[in-house]
């Protein structure tokens, strides 16, 4: 019996071998393109694409130093608001990088250039998001590789529209013009952009509540409304400054752990029921 297994062992294993590596480049394709492996429950399998939607770049830096990041959204490595976005979603991003929409400027002691495409917006933005889309560490206007970059970001992110699970991360930075209700209500709008039949999209906001330094800092998670999550960080320092360990948040990292902790679980499928 033996002897006979022993004969048949090298084909067997070659075809084995064989089909390790046809299930190890599957899977790659899948994991590329958000697709279910063949023969898989899908929604166990399908996992959403984790993408900055700003106002800054904090969250693409979280969403990096966590392991989430899925690619580079355009509004990864800027400034601008939720109203800039819901505004380039409804026209694809066209005029963006228009030239004449462009324009150098000095702002905060560096050299940035701001396309004035989406030049109205509600006045409940800090001002530092509300001077036209600003490309803080990109220059559209005179450097082709930079524009170049820019245009990928936007088909990458126009090619999943509809067609993906999408998780998108929002920093609401606070102020005295912050109004929590009509942010809401403009990231439900932006949100039905990425929303379909067959793909769902969740839209996370974060933003800061300043607490007095005897106060101990905390994570508030609010009850999730329809795809929109928000959480609140109770904590000492603005997140801004030369400090890195603020600016990025570092110092509360464990709470921004929390928060994608949170999120992952909202946006992972629930299990099948085996008969």
């Amino acid at each position: 019996m033996f002897g006979a297994t022993l004969d048949r062992l090298p084909m067997a294993c070659l075809w084995f071998g064989c089909e390790i590596v046809a299930n190890c480049f599957a899977a790659a394709f899948c994991r590329e393109t958000n697709r279910a492996m063949p023969g898989a429950d899908a929604p166990n399998i399908i996992s959403p694409l984790w993408l900055s939607l700003g106002e800054n770049c904090l969250p693409d830096d979280i969403l990096s130093r966590h392991g989430k990041k899925a690619f580079s959204s355009p509004y990864i490595s800027g400034r601008s608001n939720i109203d800039h976005a819901i505004e380039l979603e409804k026209r694809d991003n066209a005029g963006l990088l228009d030239a004449p929409n462009l324009m150098h400027m000095n702002y905060l002691n560096a050299k940035v250039v701001r396309s004035k495409t989406i030049v109205h917006y509600d006045d409940i933005f800090e001002e530092t998001v509300s001077n036209g889309f600003e490309f803080t560490h990109h220059d559209p206007l005179s450097r082709k590789p930079h524009r170049e970059a820019i245009e990928r970001r936007i088909q990458r992110l126009l090619a999943a529209r509809g067609r993906d699970n999408i998780v998108f991360l929002y920093h609401h930075r606070i102020s005295d013009n912050s109004d929590i209700s009509r942010l809401r209500c403009k990231i439900r709008e932006f949100r039905e952009f990425y929303q379909s039949d067959t793909a769902s999209a969740i839209v996370a906001i974060f933003y800061q509540n300043i607490i007095p330094k005897n106060d101990e800092n905390r994570l508030e998670i609010k009850i999730p409304d329809d795809g929109i999550l928000e959480y609140v960080f109770h904590t000492h320092a603005i997140w801004s400054g030369n400090n890195p360990a603020i600016f990025w948040v570092r110092c509360d990292d464990d709470l921004i752990r929390s928060m994608i902790d949170d999120i992952a679980a909202y946006a992972q499928p629930a299990p099948a029921l085996i008969a």
